[in-house]
């Protein structure tokens, strides 16, 4: 890239690392690295796709109308940090974790991603 401006386009979920590095004549500089979390992907079409998803205490029901093959739930604490992650396999999934709160949750399937609060 050349430029005095940098937008960044990420296609996909999950944490990426930014830095920049200018040479302006020989001199070298590198800026110090940036972490962006994206916890979902904007725009993606969740029309088809049933879903509830609610807890109890310290569990979390998910009910879906179709599990894709490596459908996955993420939970994000309210300062971005990921706290928990499990597979889901089955259109009817209870989850235990340890964890109270309220936390921003990530459901992906097959192309579609689904985000939310929850309070556990």
């Amino acid at each position: 890239m050349t430029g005095t401006t940098y937008t960044p386009n990420f296609n996909s979920i999950g944490t990426f690392y930014v830095i920049c590095e200018s040479d302006f004549s020989g001199d070298v500089q590198i800026s110090n690295e940036v972490i962006v979390h994206v916890p979902s992907a904007a725009g993606i079409d969740t029309e088809n796709l049933k879903y509830k998803i609610y807890s109890n205490n310290q569990q979390i029901q998910i009910m879906l109308s179709d599990v894709q093959p490596n459908t996955y739930l993420t939970l994000y604490s309210i300062d971005g940090k990921k706290v928990f992650g499990q597979q889901i396999t089955d259109v009817n999934s209870m989850i235990e974790t340890n964890l109270s709160g309220v936390f921003v949750y990530t459901l992906v399937t097959g192309g579609q991603v689904i985000t939310g609060k929850i309070h556990l």
